[in-house]
């Protein structure tokens, strides 16, 4: 089915994009935050205003997408302010975003003639659990052996938890909706999963060049994904 808006929503979801990249370095190196506060906050609406356009959220399946992109939006204006007060709302409000894709998810699976069987469930499994364990693994020394970052492991460890849980879902909708709009939400859910390691590890471990860079390129492409992931399900239902 082809999109609505595909390319003019591509155009200025990355021109925002890009500019908000920049604007991150910026940040970074002079202490100037305008060009994030310009652009930060519309990278969401953007893609409500693409998703809305596509299937005007006529599904709950839809609903539960925009939930998500809202909580992702209320994140993204938290974790602007560089502030460890303010990192653990972002924190709570990127865990909802994800609850609410995880709802939507198995709601496309609970609808669905397809019935995953429980071997082929445990064996998409097994690399999300074991990246887990092994991310957790390296994570727990370095928050917990810092009296500042003590307090985050209990939020860090409940998030580590549902993200996962969210590409558990993305993978088990496999055979439950078309090739592409599986393929591009996990796509995207494995690319969130990235971004926020990213954020992890420069948080808590160790501070690298350009890191805001390559979190908010992975976390841009993440969302772009699940939106069109879920409007190409969206249409596949509809036909």
């Amino acid at each position: 089915m082809k999109l609505k808006a595909f390319i003019p929503i591509l155009i200025l979801f990355s021109i925002v994009s890009a500019i908000e990249i920049w604007g991150e370095e910026i940040y970074l190196h002079q202490g100037d935050p305008r060009l994030i506060f310009w652009t930060k906050p519309l990278l969401m609406p953007i893609l409500v205003v693409y998703l809305w356009l596509n299937t005007k959220f006529k599904t709950l399946f839809d609903r539960l997408v925009v939930a998500g992109f809202f909580f992702g939006w209320i994140g993204d204006m938290f974790l602007m302010v560089k502030n460890d007060d303010l990192f653990v709302f972002g924190l709570a409000s990127f865990l909802i975003c994800h609850i609410f894709y995880i709802s939507a998810f198995i709601l496309n699976i609970r609808k669905s003639d397809h019935k995953m069987s429980v071997i082929n469930k445990i064996i998409l499994a097994l690399l999300p659990l074991f990246y887990l364990i092994v991310l957790y693994s390296y994570l727990y020394p370095h928050i917990v052996g810092k009296e500042e970052t003590k307090p985050f492991l209990i939020p860090v460890s409940v998030y580590a938890v549902t993200i996962v849980t969210m590409c558990l879902f993305a993978l088990w909708r496999i055979g439950g909706t078309n090739r592409k709009s599986a393929a591009l939400i996990i796509l995207g859910a494995f690319t969130f999963v990235i971004s926020d390691s990213l954020i992890a590890l420069n948080k808590f471990v160790d501070p690298f060049p350009h890191a805001n860079l390559f979190i908010m390129f992975t976390y841009c492409l993440a969302q772009l994904w699940i939106a069109t992931g879920s409007i190409l399900h969206h249409q596949k239902a509809k036909a």
